[in-house]
């Protein structure tokens, strides 16, 4: 009896003790909860009206940034307080962009704020909240977005001129026009994004802007393709050029209207059917197209002159940026960014040490202490007592490694559009991962602009039920200061943020290659200030390894290996599936996205793999040279 009263009792501890363990261990999962203001007005919403607009007549294209531009008319007392557009994402969440706005009595005031577009659902949300962020006007606006999967085919095309009677031949079903003046013409690279062509006829283009010319010759660099008439009007069309973007000798128009003039480094195309020449000169990733005629054309000639013109320009135009593969594009957005980090892992040797200690404990030195002190009956209590005292220590152990703070990776791409150039563009995506699902802030630097780029298809076919008083991440811009806050991400979710700015390096390079018979030959000489490790030539379907190039070393091409490759879009995607050989080609032994690596392999895999998935036409068939700085 005294036996069975004694085994009753240690079932009774053990239970106890299982049940604190529980209480240790906890079952609850992330408490998801929303930090969004309650839409509680503390001003009629009379008081406001509130006009927006976003891309070229509320029209934008997927993957590619807009500007949002918001008119806010105050017709009661001074207000102040911020103007917030929610762009829904992946899994009905949204995106918050919002901008400090100060409106007095009676003063009408826009915002323009650029925006990236990864939505697949044209319902956006705008809202003008007080200083406590409570609403106290909202709008809602749909905006019409082209999709790389469903409208290929269509082109938005932006057009500069005095007289656009004489250009509606470029309008037609698979063409939309946006007819622009200098106030229209977005002062930033991401707010022409969405557009296919820029036409510049019969306009002085001294009208524009520092900004705007700035953002112009970005839009180019990155695949734009820019048409420009000369003719009678050719010092009215090329007044701006006045740098090293476009030169050449231009003379003036003879009497039938047409232009004698020379572009540098240009290839020459001619219609003698109809008369027409156009110089085309390349741009790193776009083309600028300049006709030595003016492009404008009475209405009775559209079907022949007009469609001659048309004809030119797509025959020769650059595809620029490669988005038509929906899944690629987005599974770029993330690629790389990995919230592992090799250096600050679990020691599994710790781990198998105190384990070993566990076993020897409870199997060995438990079993022959209570043996000899004829007190088996306390195994039923020391065990999980024991259980819980090291699991204790291997959650402390584990403890030490968690990420507590957010956690940022990031891949950077800096791109040089010519040898000598000093001025490169650069492109960051970074990942932010939360630590616990509570709020967070991080500062942009000053003067950089940061994006949300999450990836998915959005609410498409569930646009009713998206809710807009919640957000996944929210951009303040405050003068040239920028706040990111992180906001409802779960434990350990992740969100992508891309970046664009120019970078200043001491120097850039030189190179002189040749082709000859399908072969490279020549130089490069790394002028950077930097060392490149990594590098590899590529072009023509040919990449060639040129390894490490130490700053002012030159290498030449001919003496490196030469790896002759099919091009295919999906080409880096097979390296990720395995394809070792094309691995190694980059350097990529261990392919470190997919087994562990260091944080420099995944962004570097991860710089190589958006690069080329971004342009991969224009990367293996022109000439490139890609490297670790």
């Amino acid at each position: 009896m005294r036996e069975k009263m004694k085994k009753q009792k240690g079932i009774k501890l053990w239970l106890m003790l299982f049940a604190c363990i529980l209480c240790v261990a906890g079952f609850s999962g992330n408490t998801c909860y929303s930090n969004a203001a309650e839409n509680t007005a503390t001003v009629g919403e009379t008081q406001f009206d509130i006009q927006a607009t976003f891309g070229f007549d509320n029209t934008a294209r997927v993957g590619k940034s807009m500007i949002a531009n918001v008119t806010v008319t105050n017709n009661g007392e001074d207000f102040n307080g911020l103007i917030q557009i929610l762009i829904p994402i992946t899994d009905g969440h949204n995106v918050m962009y919002e901008s400090n706005i100060s409106v007095a009595a009676g003063e009408t005031k826009n915002i323009s704020m650029p925006m990236y577009v990864n939505a697949y659902t044209g319902k956006l949300v705008v809202n003008l909240t007080d200083e406590k962020e409570n609403v106290v006007a909202k709008k809602r606006v749909k905006v019409h977005l082209i999709t790389p999967s469903s409208d290929k085919a269509a082109k938005l095309v932006a057009v500069l001129t005095d007289n656009k009677d004489v250009l509606g031949y470029w309008e037609n079903d698979n063409t939309t026009v946006f007819y622009l003046s200098e106030k229209d013409m977005p002062e930033q690279e991401e707010g022409l994004q969405p557009l296919d062509f820029i036409i510049i006829d019969d306009f002085d283009t001294q009208n524009l802007n520092k900004k705007q010319y700035e953002a112009l010759k970005d839009w180019v660099n990155k695949g734009g393709n820019l048409v420009i008439g000369t003719g009678a009007n050719v010092s009215r069309t090329l007044g701006i050029f006045e740098d090293n973007f476009l030169t050449g000798s231009f003379g003036k128009a003879s009497k039938d209207g047409i232009v004698d003039f020379t572009v540098d480094d240009a290839s020459l195309f001619t219609d003698e059917k109809n008369g027409i020449s156009m110089q085309q000169v390349e741009k790193n990733l776009g083309a600028v197209f300049v006709f030595s005629t003016d492009l404008g054309v009475d209405y009775a000639n559209w079907k022949k002159e007009g469609a001659a013109l048309q004809t030119m320009v797509y025959n020769h135009m650059v595809s620029g940026e490669d988005t038509s593969d929906d899944s690629s594009y987005f599974y770029y957005q993330n690629y790389g960014l990995d919230i592992t980090d090799k250096g600050n892992l679990p020691s599994l040797r710790k781990y198998a040490v105190v384990l070993f200690i566990y076993v020897v404990v409870v199997s060995w030195i438990l079993y022959f202490v209570l043996r000899k002190k004829d007190k088996l009956e306390w195994t039923w209590g020391l065990v999980p007592a024991l259980a819980l005292i090291f699991a204790l220590i291997i959650y402390g152990m584990g403890a030490a490694t968690r990420i507590t703070a957010p956690f940022i990776t990031y891949a950077r791409i800096i791109e040089w559009t010519g040898e000598g150039e000093q001025t490169g563009k650069g492109t960051t995506r970074m990942a932010i991962t939360s630590p616990y699902n509570e709020k967070y802030s991080v500062a942009v630097p000053k003067g950089v602009t940061a994006y949300a780029s999450m990836s998915g298809e959005g609410d498409y076919y569930f646009e009713d039920d998206t809710n807009f008083n919640d957000y996944k991440m929210s951009f303040r811009q405050n003068g040239d200061q920028q706040i990111i806050t992180l906001n409802n991400l779960g434990a350990f979710e992740t969100g992508s943020i891309q970046t664009n700015d120019t970078v200043s390096m001491k120097g850039s390079y030189e190179a002189e290659v040749t082709c000859d018979n399908y072969e490279f030959k020549g130089t490069f000489t790394n002028k950077t200030g930097k060392e490149i490790r990594n590098a590899v030539f590529m072009s023509d379907g040919r990449i060639y390894q040129l390894g490490t190039i130490k700053d002012g070393e030159t290498v030449k091409i001919s003496d490196k290996c030469n790896n002759l490759i099919t091009f295919s879009k999906d080409l880096f995607t097979m390296m990720n599936y395995g394809d070792s050989e094309l691995a190694k080609i980059f350097g990529l032994e261990n392919n470190g996205y997919h087994n562990g690596g260091t944080l420099e392999e995944k962004r570097y895999e991860g710089t190589v793999g958006y690069y080329i998935a971004q342009s991969a036409i224009q990367s293996f068939m022109q000439g490139k040279v890609i490297g670790i700085l």
